[in-house]
């Protein structure tokens, strides 16, 4: 068995600090997209948008 692992690429265009914008995008790859989105108060704080491998990550307004 073969197996290739691509590389990825995280635009952190938002307040977030670095780490913070690479964990909400393991979140969102782990398939928990309100957790990368939402603060613990439920409130959406971040958009991300994927495009091939690319994660852009931007503040909601």
């Amino acid at each position: 068995m073969k197996c290739e692992v691509n590389t990825i690429t995280i635009k952190n265009l938002s307040t977030l600090s670095d780490h913070s914008a690479v964990a909400r995008v393991a979140s969102l790859m782990a398939g928990d997209t309100h957790s990368a989105t939402h603060d613990w108060r439920e409130v959406e704080i971040v958009k991300i948008a994927q495009r091939g491998n690319t994660y852009t990550v931007t503040d909601k307004e």
